[in-house]
């Protein structure tokens, strides 16, 4: 039953999402979902069918801790499991969200825990692709919007391979791509004359943030202090604050972040020196460098993934193209997402993965996508069109002598 309902909301939701399109974008966009979803019940009934077991039984052992702590919960009633009880059979403490998506998943579809799983993280990063892509929709051209959900949806598979290794970091992303989409939604200027409903609205968008913000760090701790960071940088360095705002801020800001890193999920800093290992990072600019970059296509282990990251390395020049010939237009919040992921994972933990920096894929291609031509329909002042409207057509009055 859990499985069906997926199976629906994945023919629905995409689609639904995409209704500013025109019908043939719409259809391809159907069309992507469907190939993915046919591929990846493909390769897990294949899976089962060779290993009799529906996790990857390879170095992947933290695919098998997931599954054997939500086998173990499954016993416990839905409301019965405390964070207690998570804890215990968890073999860490900073994303123990995942742990709790695996039980939830052995409730939702016993029979089938791991297929429900799969399709319903695969449910998750389209309606979040979707969501972003109609922010960039309504203040890009169709087209453009269209050809970013190609490349994060369909080019850059690896995604959907770490969603068929049951790995956290393509949820990590697809909440990530959430916040982007309701942030930049709410602070992409508009046109003046704004009603109170958009107010009240840009006000429920910030409350659904905090919540996914919330949700992210039970994932993949560093993330949140992340998010909120960039969002205090953001404020910092825009316009129309006072200079002793300003370094209040950044004051509150440095203070807030050093103690938040020696809390409970940030094991991997504090062991490689907690708060001073901050100073560390900001000189390991070669670490930076192999974040940014690395790992190679030549070096890497699963030739699988080469391709898509030759891909992100040649989106890297384009991407890097329209951030500086528009800098301070990107001189926002993702930026010092970006900034902060580099500093984190090149320059402290040294994990160069790719789905380290999956949350930087998005906002890479919004850097595209921005730096085209605004969407004329919409960019268009509403008085000007309402002028336009009230004259009607131009006719010619006969002249009088």
């Amino acid at each position: 039953m859990g499985i069906a309902a997926v199976v629906v909301l994945l023919a629905y939701l995409p689609f639904r999402l995409s209704r500013g399109f025109s019908p043939s974008v719409r259809t391809a966009i159907f069309l992507i979902v469907l190939f993915k979803a046919i591929v990846l019940v493909g390769l897990h009934v294949r899976q089962v069918g060779d290993g009799g077991h529906p996790i990857v039984a390879d170095i992947a052992t933290d695919a098998r801790a997931y599954y054997n702590a939500g086998a173990a919960l499954e016993v416990r009633g839905l409301f019965e499991v405390t964070k207690h009880d998570v804890i215990s059979v968890a073999s860490g403490r900073s994303h123990l969200g995942y742990y709790v998506v695996n039980y939830l998943a052995f409730k939702a579809s016993p029979d089938h825990p791991m297929l429900f799983l799969r399709l319903a993280k695969l449910l998750l990063f389209h309606v979040a692709l979707g969501m972003l892509v109609t922010t960039w929709r309504m203040n890009r051209t169709p087209s453009r919007a269209f050809i970013a959900y190609v490349v994060l949806g369909l080019l850059f598979y690896q995604l959907f391979y770490y969603n068929y290794r049951n790995l956290k970091d393509d949820v990590v992303l697809s909440l990530f791509m959430m916040i982007m989409a309701l942030a930049d939604r709410s602070l992409i200027a508009r046109t003046p004359g704004s009603s109170q409903r958009f107010a009240w609205s840009s006000v429920l968008r910030w409350v659904a943030v905090g919540g996914l913000i919330w949700l992210i760090t039970t994932f993949r701790y560093y993330m949140g202090p992340i998010i909120i960071g960039a969002f205090c940088i953001h404020l910092i360095t825009g316009q129309g604050m006072r200079f002793r705002y300003r370094v209040g801020l950044a004051g509150f800001m440095v203070v807030g972040f050093a103690v938040i890193i020696t809390l409970p999920g940030f094991d991997l800093v504090r062991d490689r020196g907690g708060p001073a290992s901050l100073l560390g990072a900001l000189t390991n600019v070669y670490g930076v460098f192999k974040m940014l970059v690395s790992p190679l296509p030549w070096q890497h282990t699963r030739l699988l993934l080469a391709p898509a990251h030759t891909l992100y390395l040649l989106m890297l020049v384009p991407a890097l193209w329209c951030l500086f010939t528009r800098f301070r237009a990107n001189l926002d919040w993702k930026l010092f997402v970006v900034l902060q992921i580099a500093l984190v994972v090149g320059g402290i933990l040294d994990s160069y993965e790719p789905r380290k920096r999956f949350v930087m894929y998005p906002i890479l291609v919004g850097w595209i996508v921005m730096a085209g031509r605004r969407n004329e329909r919409k960019s268009r002042p509403s008085s000007v069109r309402t002028v336009a409207r009230s004259r009607g057509p131009r006719t010619r009055t006969p002249h009088r002598s």
